[in-house]
Formats: C-alpha cells, sequence, structure tokens
C-alpha cells in the first residue's frame, strides 16, 4: 500500500481532506520531522496499543569482510530502529478475529474496577 492509497482511504473512512491526510502521515511518519521518529532518536519507545511498539535496537561493532577482495572491514556500531506487532495486529494479519491476551487484561481490570465499585457502596 503506498501513502496516496492510505491518504485515499483517511479521506473515505475518516472524512478528511487530502491536505489534512497527509498533513497527519507527515506528522506521524516522516522519516526526519514525525513524531515517532524524534522519540525514537531520543531513545524513547512509541507503542500503539493493539498495532505494535516502535523501538531502537543497538548493533554492536564488528568486523566484517569485503565479499569481493575477503578483505576484513571494520563495521562501526550502530542504533536500527526495529517494530515488533502486537497481539491484535498479529492476531488480524492471521485470520483471528480478536487475540487472547488483551481479552485477559481486560477481564483483570474489569474485575478491579468491579471491585473498587462495590467497596464504595
Amino acid at each position: 500500500m503506498s501513502r496516496i492509497a492510505i491518504v485515499n482511504a483517511l479521506v473515505d473512512n475518516v472524512g478528511l481532506s487530502k491536505k489534512h491526510a497527509n498533513a497527519v502521515l507527515k506528522e506521524l511518519f516522516d522519516a526526519t520531522e514525525g513524531v515517532i521518529a524524534k522519540a525514537l532518536k531520543k531513545g524513547e519507545k512509541v507503542g500503539i496499543t493493539g498495532f505494535g511498539t516502535f523501538s531502537v535496537g543497538k548493533r554492536n561493532a564488528r568486523v566484517g569482510r569485503n565479499p569481493q577482495t575477503g578483505e576484513k572491514v571494520k563495521i562501526a556500531a550502530s542504533k536500527a530502529p526495529k517494530f515488533k506487532a502486537g497481539a491484535s495486529l498479529k492476531g488480524f494479519v492471521n485470520g483471528k478475529t480478536a487475540a487472547t491476551k488483551p481479552k485477559k487484561a481486560a477481564k483483570k481490570v474489569t474485575k478491579k474496577v468491579a471491585k473498587k465499585a462495590a467497596k464504595k457502596k
């Protein structure tokens, strides 16, 4: 799916104008100015519940080989963005309607809220 297809989906599904849909995508996903990129640059994790988590992985310095000459080459340490899909996204992609882990967590929260409400009465 291309950026244009995402913009058109936002226009059709949410009712945004193309100008606003482009602005939203740029604000979130731009590689240098986007909210996610800026947070990753600071070393923060960006979690979108049900969708996934963006984080930064560290790669240590190492010695590699030039495949043409076999010569050893030093490869510097670096950081790389990572994405880990959430349980709901994994379930949807695999044809399941809902993931099991969020339901269990929701039940625990519901029970805690019910207990607090019962204590107040």
